[in-house]
């Protein structure tokens, strides 16, 4: 089952994701996912997780989720969606990568979040 979710980036832009299970494969396509926890389907509201991008998200979560590097941690977390929004420029993915990550706060999103803190401060995203 899929569906879409809006989710927010800085300057309230707007990003309008399909949603399925884990299990489910993008295909050969760019862009950017999210992978979610939503323990109440469908009365509770998708939690972000993890924000990415890929060239190719056949290489990504989906149908090779247990090969990325923040499953172990995701799992732990309640994992069990995962959002794909077609992106195929690669400035694109990177603006909005960064946007979602500012906006949204993942908990898995550390090493971007340190990377951002030290072009922009240290009041950017969560403190660690």
């Amino acid at each position: 089952m899929t569906y879409t979710h809006t989710f927010y980036g800085t300057g309230l832009n707007s990003y309008h994701f399909t949603v399925a299970d884990k299990q489910i494969s993008f295909g050969q396509r760019a862009g950017i996912y999210i992978l979610i926890a939503r323990p109440f389907w469908p009365t509770s509201l998708p939690k972000p997780l993890y924000v990415g991008q890929t060239a190719n998200a056949h290489s990504r979560p989906g149908a090779n989720a247990s090969s990325h590097e923040k499953q172990a941690s995701a799992n732990a977390q309640g994992f069990n969606q995962i959002g794909f929004l077609d992106v195929p420029l690669q400035s694109e993915r990177d603006r909005i990568e960064s946007e979602l990550i500012e906006r949204l706060d993942p908990p898995l999103n550390i090493q971007k979040r340190n990377a951002l803190a030290g072009l922009f401060g240290s009041g950017f995203g969560r403190s660690n």
